[in-house]
This record gives C-alpha cells, sequence and structure tokens, in this order.
C-alpha cells in the first residue's frame, strides 16, 4: 500500500509537469502561426495566459509531489472534556420545561372555568330575559284590560245618558 501511494505521489505530477510543458509548446506554436505580423495587444495576453498555465500546472505538480505518505486524519480532542455543567443544564432546562407544562395546564383549566361561568350567566340572563318577557306580556295584558274596562264604563256611562 506504501509504494502504491508513493508511486500515485510520484506519477501524478509527472503527469502534471507533463501537460504543462505541452500546454506551453503548443500554445506557442498555435500563437506563432496564427501572428503573422508579429505579437500584437491580444497575443501578448494570450502569451502570458500560456504561461501562467504553465507555471499554475508545475505549482501544482510540485505541492502533489512534497505530500507525505502519511495518512493525516483529524480527530478532534476529547479528552478532558466535563460535561457535567452541561448535565445540569439539561436538568434545569427539563425542571424548567415541567414547570412551564404545569403552568400551561393551570391557566387552561382556568380558561375552562371561565367558559363555564360564561355558560352559566349566560344561562341565567337568558331566564331573567324570559321572566322579563312574560312579566311585560301580563303587564301588557293588565294595563290593555284596564284601557278596555274604562272604555266599557265610558260607553256604558254615556248610553246611560242618552
Amino acid at each position: 500500500m506504501k509504494l502504491k501511494n508513493t508511486l500515485i505521489r510520484i506519477a501524478t505530477p509527472a503527469v502534471y509537469s507533463g501537460a504543462a510543458f505541452l500546454i506551453l509548446l503548443v500554445g506557442v506554436r498555435t500563437l506563432l502561426l496564427t501572428t503573422d505580423e508579429g505579437f500584437g495587444t491580444i497575443g501578448k495576453f494570450t502569451l502570458g495566459a500560456i504561461l501562467f498555465e504553465f507555471f499554475l500546472l508545475l505549482l501544482y505538480a510540485w505541492t502533489i509531489y512534497i505530500q507525505t505518505d502519511k495518512e493525516t486524519t483529524i480527530t478532534p480532542e476529547i479528552k478532558n472534556i466535563n460535561f457535567k455543567p452541561l448535565k445540569d443544564d439539561i436538568n434545569n432546562l427539563e425542571k424548567s420545561m415541567q414547570q412551564i407544562s404545569g403552568n400551561l395546564k393551570n391557566i387552561q383549566n382556568g380558561f375552562e372555568q371561565q367558559r363555564l361561568d360564561i355558560k352559566n350567566h349566560t344561562e341565567t340572563l337568558e331566564k331573567i330575559n324570559n321572566s322579563l318577557e312574560s312579566m311585560r306580556s301580563d303587564e301588557m295584558k293588565k294595563q290593555i284590560s284596564e284601557q278596555i274596562k274604562v272604555l266599557l264604563e265610558n260607553a256604558l256611562h254615556q248610553s246611560k245618558k242618552d
């Protein structure tokens, strides 16, 4: 396995270096064939881009080559962590949640009791309203009968005088 890693570490930079030189040669050759009158502004930018790519590929090949064969794994240090404060915080949070839950149940019971009280008051008001309606109706009947009595008495009085 170590030999395979070493071969890869050596072969990969060689491939990138070869690609860098190939890009340099093909790019310069194409640039020379396409420019008849010399290098203009575009020709200079193209040559700069070819050289820049050449050096980037060489730099990448070099960084691959100088890497070590050691397998590096990043493991966080979790040796001396004190979880007691975290446990205490979790326990306090659970107690607070239970207390809040109890308070919410009390509030809900209070709302239910208020709903029942309102229902009882509404029923009582309906009974009072019905009583008042019947009283008003009885009172009206009494007043009407008195008025009729007065009218009849007046009519009788009138007929006796005639």
